[in-house]
């Protein structure tokens, strides 16, 4: 046999086991055991993955001592590995957008019990102004065209509530209604400066992967009146803020955690 195609042929059997054990990296041993049904039979013997395991996992030994049924040594060490890529994994995206919702909000006087209407609007999602990117804080500009202002006093109890409805949805009777309520509260607004009113009500916690349900203490929807000019207590709302803060840290949560949170409620 001539030098080239020796040197052209493929190790022998005996080689390919012979040198099985001296490969320590789990990524040469698995890409090895790839190339061929001979070498996948030399490179994924339970005794070579076996090593790889208590070398990396210690622990592993252990495992039958609690109930566990045995596995192969190459399939163990590839479910282990891969939980670690699963706990660096962040959070799926929400398959919910902004264009996919419609925010109303109505603002009623509690007092006399006549429930005048002092503020009412339905915004698209995705025409609301961010306060800040990346959290779920926007902002309604009433002064701008097409906004009725709205007079409120700032000493008396109103009823806020804020709606989130998917765009599309059935309305019809057993039809999918596709609404969910952020807020419905009646209260005095929390004076903030002079300038401001801010109504809160918490929210129930998703069993959804988000931050929101991570922390400790749920979500809280929070519902913002800025004042400008007026007479006295009463004075004219000129915006409206609409927000989602966690109730653990009371800070706005992230833009794809709100949606997350509000996609487990409108599918």
């Amino acid at each position: 046999m001539s030098s080239s195609s020796s040197s052209s042929s493929p190790p022998p059997w005996e080689a390919l086991q012979i040198l099985g054990p001296y490969i320590d990296d789990p990524k040469t041993l698995a890409t090895a055991s790839c190339v061929s049904s001979s070498w996948r039979a030399a490179f994924s013997g339970d005794h070579l993955w076996a090593r790889i395991c208590s070398s990396s996992y210690p622990s592993l030994s252990a495992l039958h001592l609690h109930g566990n049924p045995s596995s192969r040594p190459r399939a163990l060490f590839s479910a282990l590995r891969s939980a670690k890529r699963r706990r660096l994994r962040g959070p799926p995206k929400p398959r919910l957008a902004l264009r996919d919702l419609i925010f109303t909000l109505d603002v009623y006087r509690c007092s006399g019990g006549d429930g005048e209407s002092l503020l009412s609007f339905a915004k698209p999602g995705d025409e609301l102004a961010l306060k800040s990117g990346g959290i779920f804080l926007f902002e309604v500009d009433l002064t701008a065209g097409g906004n009725a202002a709205a007079a409120v006093n700032c000493r008396e109890e109103m009823k806020v509530v804020w709606t989130a409805v998917k765009v599309g949805c059935a309305c019809d009777v057993g039809g999918d209604v596709g609404a969910f309520s952020m807020m419905e509260c009646a209260a005095k607004g929390r004076a903030v400066g002079g300038s401001g009113l801010w109504f809160a009500e918490k929210l129930p916690g998703p069993p959804c992967c988000s931050s929101i349900a991570a922390e400790v203490g749920g979500a809280e929807a929070e519902v913002g009146m800025g004042l400008g000019g007026g007479d006295g207590e009463n004075r004219v709302v000129e915006r409206v803020s609409l927000g989602l803060l966690s109730g653990a840290s009371c800070r706005y949560v992230g833009l794809d955690d709100g949606l997350l949170y509000l996609q487990h409620f409108l599918f």
